[in-house]
């Protein structure tokens, strides 16, 4: 007998939005943040993956 968990999310839609909100304001990196904390940013490319 397979028991699955299917309850509803309350607020379903406003987390959508927050996480859609999140993902909008750090799709590009803040160079100046970085390099504020003395950090370095770099991009690796896996070989297969390469875009």
């Amino acid at each position: 007998m397979l028991l699955t968990n299917k309850k509803k999310i309350r607020g379903w839609k406003r987390r959508k939005k927050q996480i859609d909100n999140w993902f909008n304001s750090n799709k590009a990196p803040d160079l100046d943040k970085f390099h504020s904390k003395g950090e370095d940013y770099v991009k690796v490319r896996i070989d297969p993956w390469k875009l």
